[in-house]
């Protein structure tokens, strides 16, 4: 018990939260659902927000005869890299918009303080991505050790040093999506959530949200979803761990980018550009595999996912023992 609470103490991002204060007792009881809904209007004003106003003018370009022979002249997997780039900056980088605009006009404060003021910024964010890359190629290792899947670019378009250059600047768009993500779920509702209502319901509440928010994606299952609540139960502890996003983004985007670009295998039910330094071709057992949802629905996913929290609680731990701090004030 004391374990868990000692992530919520003198963490910054919790203290320096602006929780919703509602008068009328009717709001109060309902408070949660206004703060669900309030979430989900951040996403969805920051899908649309960038690709509302540019999506016209770009289908105009896209659509002129230059670009047209432009584009007939191009090989498909660069033209499947160009409107996969375009789409996904301009349906997730929106969110920095959105919550810049809250955080300063109706918080009164920086996006900074969402989790990008720390110390070290180099190294939590190196370091996340490390512990990304080494989580996805566990789960790939494990995967072609219990079933039969194996190691294979026979469904890729563009594989090995020859997808080098697309590989390392799809880091671009799969970087803007998933900090974006963490920004809104982590950076904001959690330490938002945890000031009003304690950890427990801060880190399951953040992390089923999540989870929704993947609800319409393609293979959409019970197993994803319950790992995708378990990545956001992960990411919750790890960056109330650090006091920052910057590991858990450079996480995230490893993860997603380790999935799609460098094992060549579906994101959360998503087909990424096919192209890849290595494959994996998943064959076997849908539990283990993940199916149509990809390695986030499987099971060897959910223990890689149980371990990765094991070894924040180990580290947290660590840091109680060799400098104890109070637990007075908080909640679970």
């Amino acid at each position: 018990m004391k374990l868990l609470q000692s992530f919520m103490i003198n963490h910054p991002m919790v203290e320096d939260a602006r929780p919703f204060e509602f008068k009328r007792r009717w709001l109060q009881k309902t408070q949660i659902l206004w703060i669900v809904l309030l979430t989900y209007a951040l996403v969805g004003i920051g899908w649309l927000i960038l690709a509302l106003p540019i999506s016209f003018p770009a289908n105009w370009i896209m659509q002129s005869s230059p670009m047209q022979n432009y584009l007939d002249r191009l090989p498909e997997i660069w033209i499947d890299f160009i409107f996969f780039f375009i789409n996904l900056i301009l349906f997730t980088g929106g969110i920095y918009i959105v919550m810049a605009l809250y955080t300063r006009f109706v918080e009164k404060r920086s996006l900074k303080a969402l989790g990008f003021q720390a110390t070290n910024k180099g190294k939590k964010f190196i370091s996340g991505c490390m512990f990304g890359l080494l989580s996805i190629f566990l789960v790939a290792i494990l995967m072609v050790g219990f079933t039969d899947s194996t190691f294979s670019t026979e469904k890729l378009a563009l594989f090995g040093w020859e997808a080098l250059p697309m590989v390392l600047l799809l880091l671009i768009p799969w970087g803007v999506q998933a900090t974006s993500e963490e920004v809104l779920f982590r950076g904001w509702l959690t330490p938002h959530l945890g000031k009003k209502y304690g950890l427990l319901i801060a880190v399951g509440v953040s992390s089923l949200l999540f989870s929704f928010a993947h609800g319409l994606n393609p293979g959409f299952n019970l197993l994803g979803f319950l790992n995708l609540t378990l990545y956001g139960v992960f990411t919750a502890f790890y960056m109330l761990y650090e006091k920052s996003i910057l590991g858990i983004a450079g996480h995230h985007i490893a993860w997603n980018w380790g999935q799609a670009n460098v094992l060549g295998i579906l994101v959360s039910g998503d087909d990424p550009v096919p192209a890849s330094i290595l494959g994996l071709q998943r064959e076997g057992n849908s539990l283990l595999t993940g199916g149509d949802f990809g390695t986030e629905g499987s099971i060897i996913t959910t223990l890689a996912l149980i371990l990765s929290l094991t070894i924040i609680f180990i580290l947290q731990h660590r840091r109680d023992v060799e400098g104890p701090n109070r637990i007075k004030g908080y909640t679970l």
